[in-house]
């Protein structure tokens, strides 16, 4: 079939009107964004007894002139350094971006049909800190029975006792789109379109205390990517954001590294020996990004018909496609992209199909 018909013609501008355009997106960095805060609790495993304890830093050996601890009021062997049990507590830190700007990298893909007012996300991946790292401030809570301290010689009661631990590191934040997600497009202007896609990502953040690393699992989080996207041509920016509420929980029980500490009231030399049960992590961010993009060449997709295989009907639909019939896929019949719907397309998807490589 070598002559077009006005309709035809017609179909051919309806089916490119219909015709769903991909840009490809980069994050600019330094037009984006984005703050975190950062909160994690452990309680302390106290059973069976002993598990936990504070102990004096004496060593016969290695520091003779360490602090010993006692337990009670009176008795006990004053030349003894005897583990006094944690009866509870916990470790917890926190900590948030404040003042401090942070610029995430990241990319995505937008799918849009402007007629359908549809937009579909793809491969967003977002690297929140990017380089940068994060701060918080940590301590451990604890409640134990009355002891006496020698070297320094001191009664320590059995009142609650919250001791600086120093700081964790937070050191990464990612998120990466896990499967399709489709939402809206609502015209705004000229060119000019609010965009609101729901999607699941995959929440990813890596820390360290005291030199450990904190284990915190990649967990599946709903976002909405949300903003404002502008189209000039094969050209496009987006500018908008996207909020991650994050919460895992990694299994203990987890035991630390010795932790030693300095005793508020006598100043005491004392090493914590903790355990700690199931660890609660929550880290929260918000990103605002500006993003380019540009307009993806077409995929080439031989199954015109969309019935799973790639043949004879395929070349009968395009056929009947570009003389002017139905066109219930959409498809736009320019299959070798050259400006006009002919038989150059028809002999496009003739040697596509036999030949498995696209014009």
């Amino acid at each position: 079939m070598r002559v077009l018909s006005i309709f035809a013609a017609l179909a051919f501008a309806s089916s490119s009107a219909l015709a769903a355009d991909t840009y490809n997106f980069t994050v600019s960095s330094p037009s984006s964004t984005a703050t975190w805060s950062f909160n994690y609790a452990a309680p302390i495993v106290t059973s069976p007894s002993g598990t936990s304890f504070i102990l004096g830093s004496y060593n016969a050996t290695t520091n003779p002139t360490g602090t010993r601890t006692i337990p009670g009021i009176t008795g006990g062997d004053l030349n003894a350094n005897t583990p006094i049990n944690i009866n509870s507590g916990s470790i917890t830190a926190s900590g948030s971006s404040g003042s401090a700007t942070i610029h995430p990298a990241g990319a995505f893909a937008l799918t849009i049909d402007t007629a359908a007012n549809t937009a579909g996300a793809s491969g967003l991946t977002a690297d929140l800190l990017n380089g940068s790292t994060g701060s918080a401030s940590a301590s451990v809570s604890i409640s134990y029975s009355t002891f006496r301290t020698r070297q320094p010689t001191c009664t320590i009661l059995g009142l609650p006792l919250t001791v600086p631990l120093g700081t964790a590191t937070l050191e990464s934040i990612t998120a990466t789109q896990d499967g399709a997600a489709s939402g809206t497009l609502s015209p705004t202007g000229p060119n000019t379109y609010s965009v609101n896609i729901p999607m699941t990502v995959i929440a990813n953040a890596s820390a360290s205390f005291m030199g450990m690393p904190l284990s915190v699992p990649p967990t599946p989080v709903m976002i909405t990517l949300t903003g404002t996207l502008t189209l000039n041509g094969a050209a496009a920016s987006f500018t908008g954001g996207f909020t991650i509420n994050s919460q895992q929980v990694t299994p203990g029980p987890t035991p630390l590294d010795p932790l030693p500490f300095t005793e508020p009231l006598c100043s005491g030399n004392l090493v914590f020996t903790i355990v700690l049960g199931d660890a609660n992590t929550t880290v929260n961010t918000s990103a605002t990004i500006a993003a380019s993009g540009t307009l993806a060449p077409p995929v080439c997709d031989p199954d015109v018909n969309q019935d799973g295989v790639a043949d004879q009907g395929d070349v009968d639909y395009l056929i009947n496609v570009i003389a002017g019939g139905d066109n219930p896929t959409n498809i736009d019949p320019d299959f070798n992209q050259d400006g006009v719907a002919d038989q150059g397309d028809i002999d496009a998807l003739i040697n596509t199909i036999a030949s498995g490589t696209c014009p």
